[in-house]
């Protein structure tokens, strides 16, 4: 095959465009400068690469890696051979790569051979003898695009008069591939190509046919035909609206097409391997897609994300999937237009097309609708050109698509057939297609049908009764229906197939709406009397009770949390500290400062988790400065029960067990007279217990901090009203009885965990600190004492060994079917150790 045949096989219809971009003169044979240096046909020579060496024959510029190509993938031959669009758009690429390199560090000169070199491979001049791979090769075109590195780095290096194969001084990798790869070139070349097939052949030949089809619709509007479905006879429509709905069609699909287009303006050059830039020069892959779009007049531009541009071709399979539903419009409307051709004698016959060739080698006389059939064929071909691509499509791999042959020539394949048979339907048969009158006419008047336009003055069982007995009797509809008593005058009233089918000039010629307003979507206001109703019902409406019966529900469903939440903090806290529900006596009992002036504080008790009391606030009493902040805090030292800290209860030390009274050594902070609380004995120690029943400082005393009687001295407690632990009984620190031994226990309903061991107040850790829990982290006093488990008022069955009575408190009950089933099966408690009977300490009352 000679170089002049490929030209006219491969370029015929671009040579103008392409002489606009570079200014190259086309030649019809090979230029002596371009063989100079090229061997003679049936030599070889020795090209090196990774694997070795490998003879190429001498008179092709591609080198080593390609001729392997040659060698390993052979299937379909010349036949199957790459499209020449993505080797052009290969060496487009290359050209405006080159140039895009020289801000990056690479030779001028070299350079602007390897732009001279990508124009004749853009151009095509290279493509016949020099690019010899098929289709099928690797899935990515690795080799294809290698064959472009080398075709083009040894016409540079023949152009700087070097030794072909020697790749010096251009190399196909350093210099040719710079800031490249194969996985970024390729995709970018395949947009590049599917772009300019739309824009030069696909697209222009879409919209003839569609200019074609709406200049029918305004001819033939005045032309009533018989409407048709389910292939039968229906209401009567103008041959001009139906050719309008063909056209509207057509225009469907091409807005489908242009929408491609911007995902195929997107270029991956500079995503390199995986579209991470690896290798490329900063703003590289910018700068290329400048370029192109100067080259093409198209407006290219970099990928938004190029490792998504790199792993998969999911643009060009949304063209496939538009070229796809454009095919199933054109089968539809061509198969239209060959039935009402069908004829001439015994078929619909309602159009005249052009006659091209007779139809039949045996039949003489015979014409065919044959410019149909071509459509047909190659909408079928894009529908399974689309399958092909959907499954190459969805099976990318990571950061790679391996079916980019496939997808592309598919959809390239698709967009130039589907380009060149519009033109061609268009020009042959449609353009010369003219209306039968007299058919369309005979058959509009033997159509049943026409009873339609009977039914809203006689109904429809009558008019049913008048077409099918015209069916049956052979004769006309307007015969049997004045046989049927519909006079005659009233019929040619009722029956004009004129006005069944337009109401305006527009819809006449099948024209569209502009569909752009969108004015389906513009929310329709109610009707007056509707929206009066509603406003005078309010909230009583469907939707003002919904939203009311759902605040209701909210509110309800809010206490609902709240007291769920309370039942589960009191569960939670019975088992992990025995004190823990008890009242704070410094928190929840009246303060005896609190209904007087504060001298350290205003507002919040100084009792509570609040600022310090001693901090902030200034005294009241006085103007001078507040003594509570220059002087030692006299609850800094101590653990003050009173303190922003937590509950003395929780996690302070025993306010009653060894540590110095916070009121005994320092002076009174609020107060230059006498100190209420400095002459005053330890109330812990050798005083009267502040428990006893004496009267509530906080109720007839007069504010401790205004010259009365020291709060302290002689008044009681101020946790009077909260249930004392220590209320009966005398000191807590003296070695007297246990203080919580005859006192309502704080965790009234559980045993005091403190009953039967060592004083809280003496040796032991308090009971009610957080840190110990006297069930869990103390001894056992289940374990260390004597066996609980026989002295309890309510004896109940457990496994002594395997569980603890006073963690998981899994017992077994004395009623008789848990007795039974003690004693039945293998229950633990029969077969490994003995019953035993004990007490559960958060049950039993004292």
């Amino acid at each position: 095959m000679t170089s002049e045949l490929c030209r006219m096989l491969f370029i015929c219809g671009k040579i103008s465009s392409l002489k606009q971009i570079f200014g190259i003169q086309f030649v019809q044979t090979a230029r002596a400068s371009s063989r100079s240096k090229l061997g003679k046909h049936g030599e070889f020579r020795v090209d090196v690469d990774t694997l070795g060496d490998m003879k190429v024959p001498a008179d092709k510029y591609y080198g080593s890696e390609t001729q392997r190509g040659v060698l390993f993938f052979p299937s379909g031959g010349d036949t199957e051979r790459m499209p020449f669009p993505l080797i052009s758009a290969i060496g487009l690429i290359k050209k405006a790569a080159a140039k895009a390199n020289m801000e990056f560090g690479l030779d001028c000169e070299i350079a602007k051979n390897i732009e001279r070199a990508a124009e004749e491979v853009f151009c095509g001049e290279l493509y016949c003898d020099h690019f010899p791979l098929t289709i099928w090769q690797s899935g990515a075109s690795t080799n294809t695009h290698i064959n472009a590195n080398e075709v083009i780095a040894n016409r540079a290096i023949e152009f700087m008069g070097g030794v072909i194969g020697s790749k010096c001084p251009v190399h196909p990798n350093d210099h040719v591939n710079m800031g490249q790869s194969t996985n970024d070139v390729i995709p970018s070349a395949i947009h590049i190509a599917l772009a300019l097939e739309l824009h030069n052949n696909t697209l222009p030949g879409i919209k003839m046919l569609h200019e074609e089809l709406e200049k029918k619709s305004e001819e033939w509007c005045d032309i009533i035909k018989v409407g048709r479905t389910h292939l039968m006879d229906a209401t009567p429509i103008s041959l001009g609206q139906e050719f309008g709905g063909y056209a509207a069609q057509i225009d469907d699909g091409i807005k489908r097409i242009e929408q491609t287009l911007p995902g195929l303006y997107q270029l991956q050059m500079g995503g390199t391997a995986v579209g991470t830039q690896l290798n490329a020069g900063r703003g590289f892959g910018e700068k290329v897609a400048k370029l192109i779009c100067e080259y093409t007049g198209l407006p290219f531009v970099s990928a938004c994300n190029k490792i998504a541009g790199c792993a998969c071709l999911d643009h060009v399979v949304h063209l496939s999937a538009a070229l796809c539903t454009l095919s199933c419009s054109l089968m539809k409307v061509v198969n239209d237009i060959r039935h009402m051709a069908s004829g001439p004698r015994c078929g619909i016959g309602e159009l005249i097309v052009p006659e091209k060739e007779p139809g039949s080698s045996i039949m003489p006389g015979k014409v065919n609708p044959t410019q149909c059939e071509p459509v047909l064929m190659i909408s079928a071909l894009t529908i399974g050109n689309h399958v092909a691509t959907t499954i190459g499509g969805a099976n990318g791999n990571w950061e790679l698509n391996l079916y980019k042959p496939l997808i592309f020539t598919n959809t390239l394949r698709s967009c130039r057939l589907i380009g060149h048979v519009c033109k061609a339907f268009t020009k042959n048969c449609l353009k010369g297609a003219v209306p039968n009158k007299s058919r369309i006419e005979l058959m509009v008047q033997d159509s049943l049908m026409n009873v339609t336009a009977l039914s809203p003055h006689i109904g429809y069982d009558r008019a049913a009764q008048i077409a099918v007995t015209a069916f049956k009797q052979g004769s006309t509809l307007k015969e049997t229906a004045i046989k049927l008593g519909i006079k005659e005058e009233d019929y040619d009233n009722w029956v004009v197939p004129q006005e069944m089918i337009h109401s305006t000039e527009d819809l006449k010629a099948g024209h569209r709406r502009d569909c752009d307003e969108k004015v389906t979507c513009k929310k329709i206001p109610p009707p007056p009397e509707i929206k009066d109703k509603m406003k005078s019902k309010g909230s009583k409406g469907p939707c003002g009770k919904k939203k009311q019966m759902s605040k209701q529900a909210q509110t309800r469903m809010s206490k609902q949390a709240q007291t769920r939440k309370k039942i589960d903090t009191s569960k939670q806290t019975k088992p992990k500290d025995p004190c823990k529900k008890t009242t704070d006596p410094c928190k929840k009992t009246t303060d005896p400062c609190k209904k007087t002036t504060d001298p350290c504080k205003k507002t919040t008790d100084p009792c509570k988790k609040t600022t310090d009391p001693c901090k902030k606030t200034t005294d009241p009493s006085k103007k001078t400065t507040d003594p509570c902040k220059k002087t030692t805090d006299p609850c800094k030292k101590t653990t003050d029960p009173c303190k922003k800290t937590t509950d003395p209860c929780k996690k302070t030390t025993d306010p009653c067990k060894k540590t110095t009274d916070p009121c005994k050594k320092t002076t009174d902070p609020c107060k230059k007279t006498t100190d209420p609380c400095k002459k005053t004995t330890d109330p812990c120690k050798k005083t009267t217990d502040p428990c006893k029943k004496t009267t509530d400082p906080c109720k007839k005393t007069t504010d401790p901090c205004k010259k009365t009687t020291d709060p302290c001295k002689k008044t009681t407690d101020p946790c009077k009203k909260t249930t004392d632990p220590c209320k009966k009984t005398t000191d807590p620190c003296k070695k007297t009885t246990d203080p919580c031994k005859k006192a309502t226990d704080p965790c009234k309903k559980t045993t005091d965990p403190c009953k039967k061991t060592t004083d809280p107040c003496k040796k032991t850790t308090d009971p009610c600190k957080k840190t110990t829990d006297p069930c869990k982290k103390t001894t056992d006093p289940c374990k260390k004492t004597t066996d609980t488990c026989k002295k309890s008022k309510m004896p109940k069955y457990v496994c002594k060994k395997s569980t603890d009575p006073c963690k998981k408190k899994i017992v077994c009950s004395t009623n008789k079917k848990s007795q039974d089933r003690c004693n039945k099966k293998e229950d633990r408690c029969k077969r490994n150790t003995d019953c035993c009977e004990t007490y559960d300490p958060w049950k039993e009352n004292v």
